[in-house]
């Protein structure tokens, strides 16, 4: 998959290239450079991610971080994926954001609970965020979250954040 991948990304960037469509081939070189720093050392790789993190292009942010996510599995490295992806929960990017909390919760790494613990307690973001943070909390399993999941219950919150809350405190076991 990842030479059929890489090769669709030549593809569009000779195309990109030929149309003169400045845009485009910046995006295109970032998703290759990104591609190709799988393959390389962490360092490289951690390089090709924070350049693409620094892109205003929210795509181009969202394919970062599920790489970011992905690596850290795949390495075993998942802590400092974690530790990278938490500021990106304050990404200006509602989709960076949600994207973030999905990753989070591939991960299922303790030390992004104080962060999720943040965005559920937050009146200010998604609500499909603050569901992302309340799942992902769940399959942590960390009991510290236990609180915040109660305090969900019975805040008054909406039944979309209720039932989750209720199946996350069922998955801690505490």
């Amino acid at each position: 998959q990842g030479w059929r991948a890489h090769d669709f990304f030549r593809l569009r960037l000779r195309r990109a290239t030929e149309k003169k469509d400045q845009a485009i081939k910046e995006c295109i070189r970032l998703w290759e450079r990104l591609l190709l720093a799988l393959e390389g050392t962490n360092d490289e790789f951690m390089v090709a991610v924070r350049e693409a993190l620094s892109k205003p292009q929210e795509d181009i942010r969202c394919v970062a971080v599920q790489q970011l996510g992905n690596r850290g599995l795949k390495v075993g490295k998942t802590e400092a994926a974690v530790l990278e992806l938490v500021g990106l929960l304050k990404d200006p990017s509602p989709r960076v954001q949600l994207a973030t909390a999905e990753q989070l919760k591939k991960l299922r790494h303790r030390a992004a609970t104080p962060a999720l613990m943040d965005v559920v307690s937050r009146s200010d973001v998604s609500m499909e965020l603050r569901i992302q943070g309340i799942d992902a909390l769940g399959q942590i399993a960390d009991p510290r979250a236990v609180p915040i999941l109660v305090q969900r219950i019975f805040a008054g919150d909406p039944p979309t954040l209720v039932g989750p809350s209720v199946a996350a405190l069922g998955i801690i076991k505490h």
